[in-house]
């Protein structure tokens, strides 16, 4: 109709053609097809991760021969960028779900927003875990340079096998790799094909320089967080099959993997499953198969391992100068000791590292079917502590292990002393009783800290034995409310005593040493009481600290919340010119419930940007 004419009254009947009725019934239809398009696009952009990501990585073996290095530093920071927004993405959902969840009103709108939360997060598919052999042998004879230009060329070989059957690279930690499939029988032929290219480029190579992987199967129930991190369900029984049972070279799957395989006729001839010994997880005997490959059918993939890879999830985690040098040394093994020495130069520094796993005591949730929950909020909250400590002591955690749900905490640290009291900091807080005792119960954590040369990747990411002791330390040897502090930490502070202060005097620390993959590991034992009175009272001045803090923030700003918002909008029309842009949005507009929700609010802002002058586009 035209914008000049007056709508007809609900007395009058519209004086309306056929031709008019053809003309409408035509729009309706264009803007009908023009709804689909976008949704299609939308659903494209949604894949684009994996699609743009693969199309550009077969650009980069085109022009293989003229190994352009500016052309592949474009696709691998666009694939950076898409992992890193994935990642910001996914976390920033997560934790406003968990607050939607907590903040409910009744119990009708909390349970509403588990099940949302579930329905988001939770999956049933199967589970493949990786994991390289021959970590501590080839870092002490030749270095870690070695060992992560392996690490480079496993996941170069590895990853487009897994994603030819279906697999999605999760995440990846150190020489770990989590790819989930939608079925088991897809996970174990990929999972043998990965096995038969390891063989094929195994030989004629010295021992050093092979591939020997260690794989398992899983499959059940898991929380997604799509490119950041999986956890519960199958995820711990799946990592200690692949990391801690299969031998060298061996893939192990579960009972309930055999017999799903044995229903799909595309797998049989291929794999054969061997019983092996059950091992006990969760207390409970769990029966476990060795998948056994016809090397006859299953034939290598991939024989060589010609560029880096190129998968968000990887490269997130990795400075463009690191991918070029692990790159070069990987194409030029003449000059291993010259590029070890500039990895050296660029990215290695002596670091304090701790380690922090979390326990619970007594949790509150026992019989709670919100326990996944509960427990998951609790981590997410005791991170973000955790992360303002270490800041608070000159520290600064590893992205690749904040940003995830995993019960641990990495950091590093320029002092030993400071990351002592960051240690000890985080333990008071446990003890104490507004901030220890979480939705989950009590956190009781296991700590380590090491110290020496550390291969840091921008905080993103970083490698070094120091960072190994330390976790050995602080996951495999440490008991809840422990902190064991290895003995070159204790000589770094009494050599730095007078500069960074002597924090040790005052707790009663036991010598102790253990027998860990064949290394005898020598530290001092701190016994974490919750009754402890010098913990008591670090706990205190830490509370009231905060407290004071939060007060002075409150006295410096007095006002009303009504009040600060009216002017808080003044000001931003002020600043951005805008003072008429009142008179043209009506007040239905400023109520839109469009605005209430977390992506509602995003996308207005993303609006009002576009709108807005070029100082308010952030760069990328």
């Amino acid at each position: 109709m035209p914008e000049d004419q007056a709508p007809p009254t609900p007395n009058e009947s519209p004086n309306v053609t056929y031709a008019q009725v053809h003309e409408f019934t035509a729009q309706l239809q264009a803007m009908h097809a023009q709804i689909l398009a976008l949704q299609g696009e939308v659903e494209h952009l949604r894949n684009a991760q994996t699609n743009v990501v693969q199309a550009l990585t077969v650009s980069v073996g085109k022009v293989q021969d003229d190994r352009s290095a500016a052309f592949f530093n474009q696709v691998f920071n666009f694939s950076r960028n898409i992992g890193c927004m994935q990642s910001v993405l996914s976390i920033d959902n997560l934790r406003h779900e968990l607050r939607q969840w907590k903040l409910a009103a009744s119990p009708e709108s909390r349970a509403l927003s588990a099940k949302n939360i579930r329905h988001n997060f939770l999956r049933s598919c199967s589970l493949l875990v990786s994991d390289m052999s021959g970590f501590t042998r080839i870092t002490k004879e030749e270095g870690i340079g070695q060992f992560l230009m392996l690490t480079k060329q496993m996941q170069a070989m590895c990853v487009p096998l897994m994603e030819s059957f279906g697999g999605t690279l999760v995440k990846v930690e150190a020489d770990n790799l989590f790819v989930i499939f939608p079925s088991p029988h897809l996970a174990v032929l990929a999972s043998m094909h990965c096995q038969a290219s390891a063989r094929k480029y195994n030989q004629e190579r010295r021992r050093n320089d092979q591939l020997h992987l260690s794989m398992s199967v899983v499959h059940g129930d898991l929380f997604l967080i799509p490119g950041v991190d999986l956890f519960g369900g199958v995820v711990p029984m799946g990592f200690e099959l692949g990391e801690d049972v299969a031998d060298m070279d061996e893939t192990l799957v579960t009972e309930e993997v055999v017999s799903v395989c044995k229903q799909q006729a595309v797998i049989d001839g291929l794999v054969v499953f061997e019983q092996a010994e059950p091992f006990v997880h969760g207390g409970k005997n769990v029966g476990v198969y060795r998948a056994v490959p016809v090397l006859e059918r299953i034939l290598p993939s991939v024989t060589s391992c010609s560029m880096p890879v190129l998968n968000p999830q990887i490269n997130s985690e990795e400075p463009a100068e690191y991918v070029a040098l692990m790159d070069e040394r990987m194409h030029h093994p003449s000059k291993a000791a010259q590029i070890d020495a500039q990895l050296k130069k660029r990215f290695t520094e002596r670091s304090t590292v701790l380690v922090i796993d979390l326990h619970f005591d007594d949790p509150k949730s026992l019989g709670n079917e919100e326990a996944d929950l509960l427990l998951l909020d609790s981590i997410v909250r005791l991170k973000s502590e955790a992360a303002r400590l270490c800041e608070k002591h000159c520290g600064q955690p590893v992205a690749s292990m904040q940003t995830r749900a995993s019960p641990c905490i990495f950091a590093l640290f320029s002092a030993s002393a400071a990351a002592f009291s960051a240690a000890v900091d985080f333990a008071a807080i446990c003890c104490a009783s507004d901030k220890g005792i979480t939705s989950y119960g009590r956190c009781s954590p296991s700590l380590g800290l090491a110290v020496g040369d550390v291969l840091n990747l921008g905080f993103c990411n970083a490698f070094g034995d120091p960072i190994n002791v330390a976790f050995k330390l602080g996951e495999d040897v440490a008991e809840p409310r422990q902190l064991l502090v290895h003995e070159d930490v204790i000589a770094d502070i009494d050599a730095h005593a007078k500069r960074h202060g002597q924090p040790l005097s005052v707790w009663d620390l036991q010598p102790a040493f253990t027998q860990v993959s064949g290394v005898t590991l020598s530290y001092k034992l701190l016994t974490l009481s919750v009754d402890d009175p010098q913990l008591k009272q670090r706990s205190s001045e830490i509370v009231s600290a905060n407290t004071e803090s939060a007060m002075n923030t409150v006295e410096m700003f007095p006002k009303k919340k009504e009040q600060k918002k009216r002017e808080g909008i003044k000001l931003v029309r002020l600043v951005t010119g805008g003072l008429d842009r009142k008179s043209r949005r009506s007040s239905e507009e400023e109520k839109s419930p469009t605005r209430n929700s977390f992506f509602g609010r995003l996308a207005w802002r993303n609006s009002r940007r576009s709108n807005e002058s070029p100082m308010h586009i952030r760069p990328s």
